[in-house]
């Protein structure tokens, strides 16, 4: 039996509207990664995006980037994923980058700011800290690194 993955066209073309339905907080926390973003990214600066997927958070922010002159560095493992991703924004945008890679063996370029918006919960145990510390040895003095990662409780008020 095939296992499932996020590389093929038929998950990439449905994953904006299948996440929505699935988490109905997604909007929500969307909006609350863009206004942590706003208060991190100075002029000119680099936003790296990990695990960009469809380009959520690359769709948000592009107006803010855009006015400070920066760039966006989104990186992805799917090539489904960047194929969707390149063809919305950074066929129409030089200042956005599509990266497709293994995440976990790539070299974070320097940057700003760092997301991984429901990412790191698809990355193996055992590569975690090194992403997290190549992310904190790449980040530019005063950035952040902002992590959203859903988390099951199965029990109490939590979950």
């Amino acid at each position: 039996m095939k296992s499932w993955t996020f590389d093929t066209p038929e998950i990439a073309n449905t994953f904006d509207e299948h996440v929505r339905e699935q988490l109905p907080w997604y909007e929500l926390v969307t909006e609350a990664v863009t206004y942590i973003i706003r208060n991190y990214l100075p002029h000119r600066g680099v936003v790296v995006d990990i695990g960009a997927s469809t380009g959520n958070m690359v769709h948000k922010i592009a107006p803010l980037v855009s006015e400070r002159l920066g760039e966006i560095i989104a990186i992805e493992k799917s090539s489904s994923m960047c194929n969707v991703l390149t063809n919305k924004y950074a066929k129409k945008n030089d200042w956005i980058h599509v990266k497709e890679t293994d995440i976990t063996k790539t070299i974070m370029p320097k940057g700003d700011v760092y997301i991984m918006f429901l990412t790191m919960m698809f990355i193996p145990v055992e590569h975690r800290k090194a992403l997290i510390n190549s992310m904190r040895a790449n980040c530019k003095r005063g950035g952040v690194i902002v992590v959203v990662d859903k988390v099951c409780d199965h029990q109490g008020y939590f979950s």
